[in-house]
Parts: structure tokens; sequence; C-alpha cells
């Protein structure tokens, strides 16, 4: 009788150590929407979908403008996170899967995790003249997922001990002849060993992948004086991300927080509403490469991106974006990130921005262990 109810509280603890609406999972960073990518008013051009939440918020304001009333909105959805996932472990999460006692790292597995965005955004597009630009709203879908991603075997290493320490502290416990079984559940509840056990999963779990390729695509539709009449595309896009990620931190150190990334992205854009050199308006199509650097320091992290891109169209015209961000993570949920540079273009180029945002979580989905 007591092994029976050691099992079924252990069960209990276990599920409610993971679940996704509270494991620490959520102090992976938010990245900005693909809309705000596309149309160039994120402040970070070069962002890896790292988050889990199945709702998520964001704003962008350029400090300068509009009397710090934002003006862009955007609202992601993981799908995934919706629905109800039978026998989800911590090791089917990551993609880690078994045959006998062995674990292999199943490496496509994060793209059932893609979102899918939507947005308002208020940007301007030029007019039949040099000198004068037009404030128009896009409404954009995006999409975003990760193709690939590798986290090497020292999680999954770290991961079966760590459980194997779980359970052995749980038989420890449920053969200790001094506890009744009337006071087992509340000895597992508040059991130290325990405690610090889940706590070190969780933070195995939230660590960066070493390597990943992420997707991304948007598209935004133009109208222009509020009128729904006047609809027209503006810009469509697609893009790819090549991100590494080194752990600062000592090797028998658990918690892993403090990281060096490298990005590299190219992505192709066709721009509906390009001012050519005579000044009319045209549809060019505009290639994009560069990369950023990253330095995570707990909740900080500082960064620096550099873009170049070539009007395909146009092979005589090119631009760059230049600039830097500086973000903290106030919360679990709430991320501030702020960047200053240059964008692309000659004209409004100056990067001047606030981002914020949320992410919220439900209990709909629980996440055990094997």
């Amino acid at each position: 009788m007591k092994k029976i109810l050691i099992s079924f509280l252990a069960g209990i603890l276990v599920c409610q150590a993971y679940p996704q609406g509270d494991i620490q999972l959520e102090d992976l960073q938010m990245p900005a929407s693909p809309a705000f990518v596309l149309l160039d008013v994120a402040p970070s051009s070069i962002e890896r979908p790292t988050t889990i939440k199945a709702f998520t918020t964001s704003l962008v304001n350029n400090i300068t403008e509009n009397n710090g009333i934002p003006e862009n909105y955007a609202v992601d959805f993981a799908p995934y996170w919706f629905f109800r996932h039978k026998n989800l472990t911590a090791m089917k999460y990551w993609g880690f899967n078994h045959t006998g006692d062995q674990y292999r790292e199943t490496p496509f597995s994060q793209m059932r995790y893609g979102s899918l965005s939507m947005a308002s955004v208020r940007s301007q597009i030029p007019v039949d003249t040099l000198a004068e630009l037009q404030y128009v709203n896009n409404i954009a879908f995006g999409f975003r997922t990760c193709l690939f991603q590798i986290r090497g075997a020292s999680a999954i290493d770290e991961l079966v001990k760590l459980n194997k320490k779980y359970k052995d502290r749980l038989k420890e416990i449920a053969d200790n002849p001094l506890i009744p079984g009337s006071e087992l559940a509340n000895v597992i509840a508040g059991d130290e060993d325990l405690l610090n056990t889940i706590n070190d999963i969780r933070s195995v779990l939230a660590r960066k992948p070493v390597f990943a390729i992420d997707l991304a695509a948007s598209g935004a539709w133009s109208f222009g004086n509020s009128d729904f009449n006047s609809i027209s595309i503006n810009r469509y896009g697609l893009w790819l991300i090549l991100s590494y990620s080194q752990s600062l931190n000592k090797k028998e150190k658990t918690i892993k927080e403090n990281y060096l990334s490298l990005y590299a992205t190219t992505r192709i854009l066709s721009d509906h509403k390009f001012l050519n050199e005579e000044g009319n308006i045209s549809t060019v199509q505009m290639m994009d490469a560069g990369g950023k650097a990253e330095l995570e320091l707990g909740r900080f992290s500082i960064a620096y991106e550099y873009l170049a891109r070539l009007n395909l169209t146009n092979s005589g015209q090119q631009s760059f974006r230049s600039s830097g961000t500086i973000s903290y993570r106030a919360s679990e949920q709430f991320l501030i990130t702020a960047a200053f540079g240059k964008n692309f273009g000659s004209l409004n180029n100056l990067i001047s921005q606030i981002g914020i945002q949320w992410g919220l979580t439900g209990k709909n989905q629980e996440v055990t262990f094997d």
C-alpha cells in the first residue's frame, strides 16, 4: 500500500514540477514578431523563436515620435500549446527519444512549436517625389519555427542523471520506516533534495541549444487614409537564421544563464513601395545578409548587429542596418528591449526604439519526466 501511495504522490509532484505554465522555460527571451522584422521596425532584425509561450503580445515604439504612445502592435500564437498532449515528457519536449536505455536527439522535433503572428504596424512609404513620405497602416501576417536544433549529448546525460537522482531520493523516502503513510505527501512536497533536483532539471531544460536553424516569413498589406479600398501589397519576405550559443558558465554548474551567441541570417524581400532614383514607385527584389553578436549575463543582454541590403533589381543601390540593443528580462513574462543605430535607407533611418513583450501562459499542458 505504501509503495502504491508513493508512486501516486511522486506522479503528482513531478507533474506539478513541469506544467507548461509554471516551468522556468518562460525565462527564455521572446523574439520580435516577423511582421516587425519585415517592415524594419523591430529593435532587432535578427531574432530566433526561443519562446515556448502559447500567446505573446508585443509593442514597439519610436522614442522620438508619437508622444510615447506605441504605434506598432503584434500578437503571436503557438498553436501547439493550445491543445493538450498526452504523455508529453520533459525528454520528448526537447526531442529526446529513447530506445531501451539509450536516448538520442531528434533535431527536427522543434518544428511543431512554430508560431503564427498578426500585427498592426504604422510605417512611412514614399510617394512620387523624393521629398515626400506618406504614413500608412499595415496589416501583417507571419510565421516562424525552428527547422533544426542540436542541444548536445551533455544535456541528455544530465537529464538522465537528474532523473535517476530524483527517483532514488523518492525511493529512499518511501523505504524510510520512520515516515508514516499519512505524512508521506508532506515529506515529499517539502523535501529539499527533491526540490533542488527539480530546479536543476528545469535549468537544464531552459538552456539554449548549441546550434539551430530557424525559418520565418511574413507579408504586409498597406491601407492609406484608413480606407479599406486602398489596400495594396507593401512587402513580403522569407528568411533563415543560423545561431550558435556558447555557455560562459563553469562546466560543473547546472544553471547556465550566461551565453555568448552568434547569429547569421539571409533573407529575400519583395518591396512593392520602393522609391527609385527617378522618384517613382517601383517593385524591387532585395536580399539582406549579416550577423549579430550577443552577450547574455543573467537577466541582461547586450548585442550588436549589422545587415547589408542589396537591391537585386538595381545592383547599384545598396544600404545597411547597424544597431545595438540592450535587453532586460524584468520577470518570466516581461521583456524590455531598447535599440539605437542606423536603419536601412537614406530617409528617416534613425533607430531609437523601445520594445516591450508579454508572454501569457496557461495550465492546459503538463510536462512530466520519464
